[in-house]
């Protein structure tokens, strides 16, 4: 095309414009010169496009090198991302059904690199936890639909067979004829989140269990403390507003109840406060053990007799039980405390206590075993794991019906943790519970004096001899006076006054000098406490300090500090107990070595056969030592006294008087206790709480008490005849 526009232009230039012929010598040059020009423009032209496309070549190759480092540098960071994250990635090619699985994805769920090498969709479907599995086919499904989905939670199982919950997020590409071709997801494994969140419910749900369970408590402690509280503040304006002494000694009494109820109830307060701010602190003294669970479960068998249960107790220790360090008034309040409960969750049948006792001679110690058994309502088995826990009792009907703070089981468990030990139960609805305290204690040789104070042979010659020394008996139950004054004179004393409250003592003191005062703590007119207080008062600026040990029916560690605090050196406590009396007379008195005190008598419970004695005779004996002008003296003292009770009882009755009836029962509990009657003080205590029954129902239990006073009578008359006349 282009040399025959050359031709034309040329022809133009050889014709003549005239004549309109052609110069053909002219032409002929004209074209052999064109020819040689387009050669020359031929190879000019094939020049410039090899010189194009070698340049081209070049352009492309930097091009494509540059574009191949680019395409390096974005692998090597993707690599570098997928390995840096937590996620793990899944890209499925769908027309292949070949799935890759980054490292992380594998690691997740404990596979090697190869584990999905050539591997379709099925082999993801294989680690889906079988419950997910229709979970796991609707993501699938909807990601073969296309579009970005919504994340879901589906279980997996790792090669361990763990489950593992994670959160699978997908992103679907299509081609241009709209087909899913490609599937790429992200898994975040969320197990520990689960767990942790799994955690955070739990402890929601024990908090707001905690706080029911206190709201439960709170509610409860209301009421128990409102009752008997209430009860005092009305009785003592009642007494403070009435002109009759007896009316006014009757309000006086119902005060006392009332306020020994809500001590109890103050004092598992106490003590649970104590434990939760870790300041309860246990002693660590030798103990005798067979007294401390006979004395821890005096109350426990007047509540069996009371609802006429059986009451059994046994110990188990193939020879001697030894004595042991521990802290005795802890390890009697758990004692008391679960066997009360035994009691009051018992309507029928038997509660019973045994006492196993294993020494180990190798490192001086003994492994204790208490089991604390009952045929009562039961505990169901989704309340054992929680019934030791604080404010917690077996369901929320038991604080309506049988009342009491939820905090026993509490305090008990602690305390045994604080000894080292432990609390099992063993409970079956409608059969019965039998909680086990399982404890090793040290071995002690023999009980000691406490305090540290030098009772050897030679310091024992520096003492007052005991039948010099002259002692005062503050005490205001007359029972009580003739039980202690005759143990004094068994060991030994000749020189001893009585007085029957504190305000009494003091006179007597500012007339009388004595070497020692045995001082009851609860007393009309003025306590002990106050009275100690008093003499210590008037000690001040001398030299002189008058003993003083203290009785008291409540043996803890913060009534020993009272008492310390009140003046007082020593305590001991009701029944009285006269090894423990000894040990602390020991301390200010001469006493013979021969003297060996009797036996405790505080576990004699019940018969071999488990049944209750009208009388144990034991009681008698020890406290007279065998003399029969004093077993008379206290036989006679207590007919007298019951029959004055009974006469209380029927009178109480027939004028409607609950006050009258009380006391006369409450009396008569006390008498029957002291002279060994252990069945008429255990039908005694359960009258106590008959004062506003019907009159039907008084009258059945006032004839049954009336015939085991009796048998009760007939028993001791029958003693007295023998022993007068010496058969």
């Amino acid at each position: 095309m282009v040399l025959h526009k050359l031709l034309e232009r040329q022809l133009k230039k050889v014709k003549n414009p005239q004549t309109g012929e052609i110069d053909l010598e002219l032409l002929l040059a004209l074209i052999s010169r064109t020819y040689e020009d387009s050669e020359m423009l031929h190879a000019t032209s094939e020049r410039a496009m090899q010189l194009m496309s070698d340049e081209l070549n070049a352009a492309n190759a930097a091009i494509r090198l540059e574009s191949e480092k680019k395409i390096s540098q974005s692998d090597k960071r993707f690599e570098m991302a997928v390995r840096g994250t937590q996620d793990g990635i899944w890209d499925w090619r769908v027309a292949e059904n070949k799935v890759w699985f980054s490292q992380r994805a594998l690691a997740m769920l404990g596979l090697d690199e190869n584990a999905f090498a050539d591997a379709g969709i099925e082999k993801w479907h294989a680690l889906v936890d079988p419950d997910d599995a229709n979970t796991a086919q609707e993501f699938i499904d909807m990601c073969l639909r296309g579009g970005e989905h919504p994340a879901i939670t589906i279980r997996f199982r790792d090669t361990y067979n763990n489950r593992h919950y994670m959160l699978c997020r997908a992103q679907s590409i299509k081609d241009e004829a709209g087909q899913v071709i490609r599937v790429v997801g992200v898994h975040t494994d969320l197990t520990q989140v689960m767990a942790m969140q799994e955690e955070l419910r739990k402890a929601k749900d024990k908090a707001e269990a905690a706080n029911r369970a206190k709201s439960d408590f709170l509610a409860n402690m209301t009421h128990e403390l409102r009752t008997p509280l209430n009860s005092v503040i009305s009785l003592s304006r009642m007494a403070s507003e009435s002109t009759s002494d007896s009316e006014r000694r009757k309000f006086q009494e119902l005060v006392s109840v009332s306020s020994e109820l809500l001590l109890a109830i103050v004092n598992d307060i106490l003590d649970f406060s104590k434990i939760e701010a870790r300041e309860m602190h246990l002693e660590s003294i030798p103990f005798d053990l067979v007294s401390t669970v006979g004395k821890a479960l005096i109350p426990v068998r007047y509540m069996a007799a009371g609802k006429g249960l059986d009451f059994k107790i046994a110990f188990d220790c193939g020879g001697p039980i030894p004595f042991m360090v521990g802290d005795p008034y802890r390890l009697g309040q758990v004692i008391t405390n679960i066997g009360s409960n035994a009691v009051k969750y018992t309507a029928e049948g038997t509660v019973s206590v045994i006492t196993e006792v294993e020494v180990d001679d190798i490192d001086n110690s003994a492994g204790l075993t208490i089991k604390i058994s009952d045929t009562g309502i039961g505990i169901p088995p989704d309340r054992q794991k929680v019934i030791f826990e604080k404010f917690t009792q077996a369901d929320t009907s038991t604080t309506r019906r049988y009342g009491g703070t939820g905090l026993g089981l509490a305090i008990s468990a602690s305390i045994v943790e604080l000894m080292g030990g432990e609390i099992a139960l063993k409970s079956t609805i409608g059969e019965g519970s039998t909680f086990v305290i399982t404890l090793r204690l040290p071995l002690a040789k023999a009980l000691q004096p406490e305090g540290g104070i030098d009772t050897s042979a030679t310091q024992n010659e520096k003492l007052i001899p005991v039948e010099d020394a002259r002692v005062l008996v503050v005490e205001d139950h007359p029972v009580n006076q003739i039980v202690v004054e005759n143990v004094l004179r068994r060991f030994g004393f000749k020189s001893i006054a009585v007085a029957e409250n504190g305000k009494v003592a003091l006179g007597i003191l500012k007339q009388e000098t004595f070497d020692l005062v045995i001082m009851d703590c609860y007393m009309p007119e003025m306590d002990g406490y106050q009275a100690a207080t008093e003499i210590r008062k008037s000690e001040a600026g001398s030299d002189r300090h008058l003993p003083i040990i203290a009785i008291t029916a409540n043996a803890s560690v913060e009534d020993k500090q009272r008492c310390l605090a009140a003046g007082m050196d020593h305590y001991t406590v009701k029944p009285l107990v006269e090894r423990e009396l000894l040990k602390i007379l020991a301390y200010y008195v001469r006493i013979p070595e021969m003297l060996q005190p009797a036996a405790d008598h505080e576990f004699r419970f019940t018969k071999s056969d488990g049944s209750i004695p009208s009388i144990d005779l034991s009681f008698l004996m020890n406290y007279s030592n065998g003399v029969v002008a004093t077993e008379k003296m206290l036989v006679d003292a207590f007919l007298v006294q019951t029959r004055i009770n009974l006469a209380q009882l029927e009178e109480g009755m027939a004028k409607n008087d609950a006050v009258l009836w009380r006391r006369g029962a409450h009396t008569l509990k006390g008498g029957a206790r002291s002279i060994g009657a252990e069945l008429l003080g255990r039908m005694a205590d359960r009258a106590q709480e008959l004062g506003h029954a019907d009159k039907s129902i008084q009258k059945a239990k006032l004839d049954n008490i009336a015939a085991e006073f009796l048998r009760v009578e007939a028993a001791l008359n029958e003693h007295l005849s023998k022993a007068l006349s010496g058969t």
